[in-house]
């Protein structure tokens, strides 16, 4: 009704303009005068006892089998106005929770996935269902979350009479947080882009804004080209200028991450982002006045990548102390990422320092393990390469040398079948390393070569210029920078 709209329309308009925190008390009170009564600030307690009765309804209504969660888009239609008009505020408060009070996020999914088992389906369900699948993720059951993303995209496809309405929220959270763990990512990064068309064309400002950022974040974390992605980075934070709206923030790290890599004539610390597109400072300011953990993990995952691949130890030590001492948590799309290169710069630290070695040790067995269970028991496409190289790393750290030589060959060939071209040029170059520092002089050159080409490939310009500097400039190398 016109009421019910006015709300709407409210509560997006505070949500473009980046006061979130203002947007979610307002949603609050909406809900409180339909019946849907949450707390403010919920404690671990609460969030853990409405989890709970997600799972003790899932075991009430028999939904233990695998055919049953994907039978819940038989359910009947939910017809409740009151309740109706709760499932669309709860959509909106969404992707502001997420943004800057995950821990209600947690809380307004759960009562999502209560509302639709209760009342029936809804359009809205469909999002509900894909977010819970998410937080099951969380807790490293990946089939059921995998699950939960297919019966979220079943409603959308079947029980959905405005589905293109509905694409740019559900495909975010199926294909950037919770399939990426089984299916090629490649085509998860072409899905959030068809979702960013579909959003245009029916005037999603808000999810295909944020869409926009993830399509971007996903595509540079595995490996595409960079000088494509900075065109679609440019044009997507254009739309977002335009539109006055708060998601441009989280599209600037990557945007800074992207110029670090290929700008050929940068000086500055690499690992640090800050430059044209942001000001690290400025905008740590921002998370810690908005409590947006989610962007200064997005900050500290991408300095510990940077530092890995400029062979920065000393700042991946720093950034990884830092997250260790800090309460900040990383979503399920980063965790890999940050478990992959804590564990990376954990072996060469434990390699090559004598203090508090054992710590390091652990850090990087840890992380192998982590990232063995993702590709043996998950996907092999997304996660083969980079099991490999942390193996390789591993076994280096324990003076496994040969060991060590055959895993980063190993990684060379999954990346280069898989089109990874930036885990192909960092098993190079750490094979490379290996070899130099090992004695054998020529294959290393030989080695770095190939890695100063596959980083051209990817187009990390300053990246491949660092190797020809610092490794090949030797007489006769055959590596040409230009």
């Amino acid at each position: 009704d016109d009421k019910l709209r006015a709300h709407m329309t409210i509560l997006r308009s505070l949500g473009s303009r980046g006061r979130l925190n203002e947007a979610i008390s307002y949603g609050l009170t909406v809900l409180d005068g339909l019946g849907e009564h949450l707390p403010r600030h919920p404690n671990q307690i609460q969030i853990a006892l409405d989890f709970l009765r997600c799972q003790l309804m899932e075991v009430k209504s028999r939904v233990i089998d695998r055919s049953a969660i994907e039978g819940l888009v038989t359910m009947g239609d939910m017809v409740d106005g009151h309740k109706l008009a709760a499932m669309k505020i709860l959509h909106i408060l969404t992707s502001f929770c997420f943004q800057v009070q995950p821990e209600l996020m947690g809380l307004i999914i759960f009562r999502m996935v209560q509302l639709s088992r209760s009342h029936g389906i809804c359009p809205e369900s469909s999002l509900g269902f894909a977010a819970f699948g998410l937080v099951i993720s969380c807790f490293g059951d990946i089939d059921k979350a995998y699950r939960y993303g297919k019966l979220a995209l079943s409603i959308l496809d079947n029980r959905t009479s405005d589905r293109n309405l509905h694409v740019p929220s559900v495909y975010l959270v199926v294909y950037f947080m919770v399939n990426i763990f089984r299916e090629p990512v490649q085509a998860c990064v072409e899905q959030l882009r068809h979702a960013c068309e579909i959003g245009k064309s029916v005037g999603d400002v808000e999810w295909t804004l944020i869409n926009a950022g993830a399509e971007v974040e996903l595509a540079l974390k595995n490996g595409f080209n960079l000088k494509d992605l900075l065109g679609r980075i440019r044009g997507y934070l254009g739309e977002m200028k335009k539109y006055n709206h708060y998601s441009h923030l989280v599209t600037l790290p990557p945007y800074q991450t992207i110029l670090n890599l290929i700008d050929d004539e940068g000086t500055g610390d690499p690992t640090i982002l800050t430059g044209a597109a942001m000001d690290q400072a400025a905008v740590l300011d921002i998370c810690m006045k908005d409590g947006n953990n989610n962007l200064a993990c997005m900050i500290g995952s991408d300095r510990l990548w940077l530092a890995n691949i400029f062979n920065r130890h000393d700042a991946a030590k720093t950034v990884i102390l830092e997250f260790h001492q800090s309460r900040h948590g990383f979503q399920a799309d980063d965790l890999v990422h940050f478990t992959f290169n804590s564990g990376l710069a954990a072996a060469w630290i434990a390699r090559n320092e004598g203090r508090s070695q054992g710590m390091w040790r652990k850090q990087a067995n840890t992380a192998l393990a982590s990232i063995r269970d993702y590709a043996t028991n998950h996907s092999a496409w997304n996660f083969e390469a980079k099991q490999h190289i942390l193996a390789g790393e591993v076994h280096y750290m324990n003076g496994n040398v040969n060991d060590a030589a055959s895993c980063f060959k190993e990684a060379i060939t999954v990346a280069d079948e898989r089109n990874f071209p930036h885990e192909k040029a960092l098993a190079y170059e750490r094979l490379g390393i290996l070899y130099s520092e090992t004695g054998s002089v020529d294959a290393a050159k030989e080695f770095f070569e190939s890695a100063h080409k596959a980083y051209l490939e990817w187009g990390a310009r300053r990246k491949a210029r660092a190797v020809y500097e610092e490794r090949l400039a030797l007489k006769g190398s055959a590596a040409d920078s230009k």
